[in-house]
């Protein structure tokens, strides 16, 4: 029987950045606990590999971070999948080297090979916990084969005004309508708890400011929608109300003022998006008055140039007006891990059927505006998908007895960041941060010292200033450096 949708109360949604479901939980099919019920991969079949100069690069066991990031703009993941379908419309799915070879100076198979390689249970624990205990969907797939921008756009909205990320010199994102707006017409309460420096979207300028509040005095108030994460916790664990939409983003590796990146996002070690994870799930079921009646949706923007055997759904997505950007998608992304983690869920739920992230939009609706749909195209796009998340809710009564993490604390031991190895990661996402920090910086000065410090509170105060106004500096020399202070 499915759960009444009346139970659920919170939807919790974390996207984290740039995997492949082969990458991160292929391995789940040689798993005798699964087996043939997840479509993983099967190792040594030669269906299975790459071809570039004669080599053949096939999947291996890999850990550690991945370095250099794989390329994952629209031109790169096209070339990945096949930048046309077959006779039976999928896609080959043999370009991921050569795509990556891209990427390198002087490419050598080893490094190559990087974007062949998985993930194993001791590398991805959280996850593995999450595929034995809740839903796993294996085949939830990212809306557009480009990247992190326009695919986070369509979980944001169901539609992107933005083919491909932001060029360096005009990094910001085009103004649309979000989620966030559709909530606010339909008196659905939310929030966004968002790690690092800045959330996704201040990198639309127009809502940059919104985001820290109208004026300095109602900075950091309970009640504003964009909220540091590390208030999550406190809030939760209160007994007042919370919204019933809640966002939570990682530290972005590509951000600004990076302290801790856990997003997923190569070259940051994905067992730092575990313990981000880990940390969110202990929070969740530590308060079972508000965990019997929560969802939380865990996946990720794109695959990030990693590879995955399945091919992309040949789902078509228009501009949302003509001549905005051409030519249109004709396929979705590449798959990517997707969990349903809630007492309302079955031990082991294996979901099959199509997803994507504009699914999440439709799932909202379903839940909190008395089964009013999302919008037109949503809604369309659902019925071209064939799969629902209301599906994978397969109790009648929430199962409230669950395992803490803490034996997994060993597996989730990890070295120090190499933090200089991050920051030198500079992407089109870094660029606009950057452009978004140059304009408070110059506009609202105020605003920017009060938001800057609080991102360095320490004990010390005097440290915590002269490390804030440290970091300020050099941010503002690579601003110049980069040419992007007349911007």
């Amino acid at each position: 029987m499915a759960t009444d949708l009346d139970n659920i109360k919170t939807i919790v949604i974390v996207m984290m950045e740039n995997r492949s479901f082969d990458h991160m939980m292929g391995y789940l099919s040689r798993d005798t606990a699964f087996g043939s019920t997840i479509e993983g991969f099967i190792e040594g079949n030669e269906e299975y590999h790459n071809p570039f100069k004669g080599n053949s690069y096939n999947i291996f066991e890999v850990h550690g971070p991945i370095v250099p990031d794989p390329p994952h703009e629209r031109e790169n993941i096209e070339l990945q999948i096949g930048n046309s379908p077959r006779s039976d419309g999928t896609y080959p799915m043999g370009g991921f080297i050569d795509s990556y070879a891209l990427k390198m100076e002087s490419p050598t198979p080893e490094k190559l090979k990087q974007v062949m390689g998985f993930h194993t249970a001791k590398d991805v624990p959280v996850y593995d916990f999450f595929a034995r205990n809740f839903a796993i969907c294996d085949h939830w797939f990212a809306p557009i084969p480009s990247g992190t921008q326009p695919n986070r756009l369509m979980a944001l909205s169901g539609q992107t005004h933005m083919a491909d990320n932001a060029s360096k010199f005009k990094p910001f994102l085009k103004e649309q309508p979000l989620v966030y707006d559709w909530l606010e017409q339909n008196n659905v309460s939310w929030r966004c708890y968002y790690g690092g420096f800045f959330p996704f979207i201040a990198l639309m300028p127009d809502r940059t400011l919104g985001i820290f509040g109208d004026k300095l005095g109602t900075m950091f108030k309970h009640n504003l929608p964009f909220q540091k994460y590390d208030r999550f916790k406190t809030d939760w664990m209160g007994t007042g109300e919370l919204p019933k939409v809640i966002f939570i983003e990682p530290e972005y590796t590509d951000g600004i003022f990076v302290k801790n990146p856990n997003d997923d996002h190569s070259p940051t070690d994905v067992k730092q998006g575990q313990i981000f994870i880990k940390e969110i799930y202990e929070t969740l079921i530590s308060n079972q008055s508000r965990w019997k009646n929560t969802v939380m949706i865990v996946t990720y923007d794109e695959n990030g140039g990693f590879y995955d055997h399945v091919s992309p759904l040949p789902i078509k997505t228009e501009p949302p007006t003509p001549g905005m950007y051409n030519p249109p998608f004709n396929s979705t992304g590449v798959r990517v891990p997707a969990f349903i983690v809630t007492p309302w869920v079955k031990q082991q739920t294996v979901y099959k059927e199509p997803l994507d992230h504009t699914s999440i939009l439709y799932f909202i609706a379903q839940c909190f505006t008395e089964h009013k749909t999302y919008s037109p195209v949503v809604d369309q796009r659902q019925k071209e998908l064939g799969g629902l998340i209301s599906s994978i809710l397969n109790l009648e009564e929430p199962r409230l007895e669950f395992t803490q993490l803490r034996e997994l604390t060993s597996l989730l031991e990890v070295q120090p960041q190499n933090l200089s190895q991050v920051i030198n990661h500079q992407t089109v996402n870094t660029d606009a941060y950057l452009n978004a920090a140059n304009e408070i910086m110059k506009n609202h000065p105020d605003l920017w010292s009060y938001f800057r410090d609080s991102h360095y509170e320490e004990e010390d105060p005097i440290a915590a200033t002269q490390k804030a106004e440290d970091a300020e500096n050099a941010l503002i020399e690579l601003i110049k450096r980069e040419g992007l202070d007349s911007a």
